[in-house]
């Protein structure tokens, strides 16, 4: 599913050299994407887990769009997980 959305990370591997830029495979579907972004962009604002989960990331030095991607990332395996169970989200 991260897969589909886009958000997995890109590995180069040649060899026994692997270099993982860090950046996002980009293959999946671009409005999915696009809408897990504008959605964890107001879930960390909104949700005080999600909320200390950015100023921590950002105070080690991540930008502000890497971050939110990571967000985005959380985002669907919390929605994969109320999917699977066929249960409402409950925060902890």
């Amino acid at each position: 599913m991260v897969a589909y959305a886009g958000l997995d990370p890109r590995i180069k591997q040649s060899g026994s050299k692997l270099n993982t830029t860090g950046r996002l495979t980009k293959r999946g579907s671009p409005m999915l994407r696009h809408a897990l972004y504008v959605a964890a962009n107001v879930a960390r604002r909104f949700d005080p887990e999600l909320n200390a989960y950015y100023l921590k990331k950002r105070e080690e030095g991540r930008r502000h769009a890497e971050v939110l991607c990571i967000i985005a990332r959380k985002l669907l395996y919390r929605i994969h997980a109320v999917l699977r169970e066929r249960r409402p989200y409950v925060a902890v």
